[in-house]
């Protein structure tokens, strides 16, 4: 089964992928986001959510651990920081 990563997970593109992933696959969904409380899960069966922030490298590197893909919609200038550090952490 394949694992994906969505960072940024209560913005709405993310939100959008979200549900597209429930309806049409059976992937097992992280939702990763800055304050999980705003966020219901959607399914508890095949979503875990986690919260963190994409600037917290050692965070976002352990999240990232065992994903098979990382979805993120970060915005070029604003959050230039944040793709850096998404771009730095690891896959494993």
């Amino acid at each position: 089964m394949t694992k994906v990563l969505i960072l940024g997970a209560n913005g709405q593109p993310a939100r959008n992928t979200t549900r597209v992933f429930l309806r049409d696959t059976d992937t097992q969904l992280t939702l990763y986001l800055r304050r999980a409380c705003r966020l219901r899960n959607p399914d508890p069966a095949r979503v875990t959510i986690l919260e963190g922030d994409v600037l917290d490298l050692p965070t976002l590197t352990a999240a990232m651990k065992g994903q098979d893909l990382v979805y993120a919609t970060h915005t070029p200038a604003p959050r230039a920081d944040a793709a850096r550090c998404t771009l730095t952490a690891e896959i494993n």
